[in-house]
């Protein structure tokens, strides 16, 4: 009966120790993405467009991201301090450190995202941060060694636990190492093929243009001037927009940009009454962005300057 009694708590203990490593790895893991994408102003990124309307119209979420993302620093502190303990949730003996860390920055979200976003629009994003929450919660729950944290941190054992914490130092640094180069490669490539267009973050107007020159086949398409000038506004998310014309001119369009060969597609650009998208190069110099290409057999021309950035 006895053998039984602790076969039964050995397997019980191992069950334990298996969910408390993947609670650990799995929150440590997309708190660390979550974090980054702060790091590296790819989270709070707004519209343009979303600053020529008027406050109450705004959606909640935009508010929020325009509020977070207003400055860089401020996006870089609050990335650090959801990615320093999630980082510590990799590591075997940092995880009751991390957990206790990590509780305050979730909780902060969990009570932004409840207090400002739509419940019926966002449940998604309400469900992911509830259960980070209540991972969170279940890995202080789950571990012993909460209240002996400090010693966890500090103190090794023996030279076989030595030997295999160094093992996991080892391997775990190289995991996060990945993780970090994997995504700044990944904003590098996003930032390189058009961020220089579209303007990362996009806040207080960047990624907008106004459209200084438009012709068709040579022939310059009679635009407004001065104040009344058009302006075409790169979205982050493939979108564009062109304001100050007529009411009755459709004015949304669709940009594919690749910013390594040099080449731009636009649909449904709503001047000159041009239907075939147009197949375009553009020339980026400083403050002036060039475009030529075709639409079916016209020759089209653009040129832009950078509005405010």
């Amino acid at each position: 009966m006895a053998t039984l009694s602790v076969a039964e708590e050995t397997k019980s203990s191992t069950a334990v120790r298996v969910i408390y490593a993947v609670l650990s790895y799995a929150l440590g893991l997309l708190m660390l993405l979550y974090g980054m994408s702060k790091i590296m102003a790819l989270q709070f990124q707004v519209f343009p467009s979303t600053y020529v309307k008027p406050l109450a119209e705004v959606s909640d979420f935009f508010a929020i991201a325009a509020f977070f993302g207003r400055f860089h620093w401020l996006e870089v502190l609050l990335g650090l301090v959801e990615s320093i303990p999630s980082i510590l949730l990799l590591f075997r003996r940092t995880r009751s450190l991390g957990a206790i860390l990590l509780l305050g920055p979730i909780s902060f979200v969990a009570i932004t995202d409840y207090a400002y976003l739509s419940s019926s629009y966002y449940w998604d994003v309400r469900a992911v941060i509830t259960g980070m929450l209540i991972a969170d919660v279940g890995l202080l729950l789950l571990d012993q060694k909460t209240r002996k944290w400090i010693r966890d941190l500090f103190l090794l054992n023996s030279a076989p636990e030595y030997r295999r914490w160094q093992l996991e130092l080892a391997s775990n640094c190289i995991l996060v190492l990945a993780i970090f180069v994997a995504t700044y490669l990944l904003g590098h490539s996003v930032k390189a093929n058009s961020g220089e267009i579209l303007g990362f973050p996009q806040i207080n107007g960047r990624g907008t243009w106004d459209v200084t020159t438009f012709e068709i086949d040579h022939k310059p398409v009679d635009l407004p001037r001065g104040e009344a000038a058009p302006q075409i506004y790169f979205n982050f998310d493939g979108s564009c927009r062109m304001n100050n014309l007529k009411a009755e001119i459709k004015q949304k369009c669709t940009a594919e940009i690749n910013g390594r060969q040099h080449t731009i597609k636009l649909t449904e650009l709503p001047v000159g009454g041009l239907n075939a998208p147009l197949q375009a190069k553009f020339q980026l110099d400083g403050l002036k962005l060039s475009i030529h290409g075709h639409s079916d057999s016209h020759e089209v021309s653009l040129s832009l300057n950078r509005h405010g950035w």
